[in-house]
């Protein structure tokens, strides 16, 4: 049996240049048929040995699916193509334009139209649905308020190749556009080496969260904003029950619209809430010095005092306080360079209450009343 390209080379001299073979050895040109070019895809896994198999023919004129062929291997070893009648009756009614476009091409139904399209999804190279998800139901919350208790004997999983693959397909979001996972997306990730079926029910959660809030739109920029760079910083004292690390998480805006955001995990242990807001905090301010720099070189004008919101009065009270106190002493000291940075004038640390704190949805989950209220106030609009 010749080859598939061999075969269009043959039938291409014998019926006056009709039909092509693409490049790519993926697509079947069909030239000078009915209003404009036809082509017929093919399956490529495929392609060198065809023998029975359905493929696709589209009017690139209208892109419309004009009707679904299939290609036959012949006793003589030649493929030929087959609608419904032979191929010396669809030779004669290719010199008709009106013929073929009566008789051959009938316009397919709905449902023909659908399962065309289904049968040309593999040939794409993608997987239609790589976590088997397309069908899942919605949730309100990307992360179950009862994750870290319901994780406590879980059966590992048995290959952590796929768990993987959704971790980092999330972070891709949470890092450029969806601010509202960020946290949830940062705890799983935790757990990359050795995940549980737990940790595989919440990943497939802030999926299905995901496709609750697909209409959810990141907006650069507000009226009635504040001007000029704002930041929030917060904690989530001793959030990992294993080693009993904090999360920190910080948010800044410039003239309303979020521009940079982050949750990670503390380096080091904090012995009280108000040390691990200190660290936050100490965070935070490393990402506005560098937030401050390059406004600078794009306006060539300096910065005034960038306020940093903190919900904790203790960690205020601490910056302020230049007295050596035990609680404190041991603390490190890149931490203290917010002090400094307070006295310079750098940077205006303020009190901000717990109910309107932006960056409280980066360091732990939250309820949907909140996180949807919190998601609006960072930009994460419907409209």
């Amino acid at each position: 049996m010749s080859s598939t390209k061999e075969f269009f080379q043959e039938f291409n001299a014998e019926k006056g240049g009709h039909v092509r073979l693409a490049d790519d050895e993926k697509t079947v040109e069909v030239h000078g048929i009915g209003s404009g070019t036809v082509k017929c895809v093919v399956d490529s896994n495929q392609v060198s040995e065809m023998k029975l198999h359905d493929v696709l023919l589209i009017d690139t004129t209208s892109n419309e699916v004009i009707l679904p062929v299939t290609i036959n291997s012949g006793d003589d070893g030649r493929e030929s193509l087959e609608s419904g009648e032979s191929e010396e009756e669809s030779s004669e009614e290719h010199t008709s334009e009106e013929s073929f476009e009566a008789d051959v091409f009938e316009a397919p139904t709905t449902e023909e139209r659908i399962q065309c399209r289904r049968s040309e999804r593999p040939n794409r190279g993608v997987p239609p649905d790589r976590f088997g998800l397309e069908d899942a139901k919605g949730s309100s919350i990307p992360l179950d308020l009862g994750y870290v208790k319901n994780r406590e004997g879980s059966p590992p999983m048995p290959k952590n190749e796929k768990y993987q693959q959704l971790i980092g397909a999330l972070l891709y979001l949470a890092v450029n556009t969806r601010p509202d996972i960020s946290a949830s997306v940062a705890i799983l990730s935790q757990h990359n080496q050795e995940p549980t079926t737990a940790d595989w029910t919440e990943a497939k959660r802030v999926v299905r969260y995901l496709k609750s809030t697909i209409h959810y739109e990141l907006r650069l920029g507000q009226r009635d904003a504040k001007k000029g760079l704002i930041g929030f910083a917060d904690a989530d004292w001793a959030q990992n029950r294993f080693d009993r690390k904090s999360n920190s998480g910080y948010l800044f805006k410039y003239y309303g619209a979020p521009i940079s955001w982050s949750c990670r995990k503390q380096a080091c242990v904090a012995l009280s809430s108000t040390e691990a807001e200190y660290v936050a905090l100490a965070e935070a301010s490393q990402e506005g010095l560098w937030i401050r720099r390059l406004l600078e070189d794009f306006t060539g004008k300096v910065q005034e005092r960038t306020p940093i919101y903190e919900d904790n009065q203790s960690c205020l009270k601490l910056i302020c306080n230049n007295k050596f106190n035990h609680r404190t002493k041991h603390i490190d000291t890149k931490y203290h360079f917010v002090k400094e940075l307070q006295v310079q004038g750098i940077m205006d640390y303020q009190y901000c209450p717990t109910e309107q704190m932006t960056a409280d949805m980066l360091t732990k989950p939250l309820g949907r009343i909140k996180l949807r209220s919190i998601a609006e106030g960072c930009g994460l609009t419907t409209q």
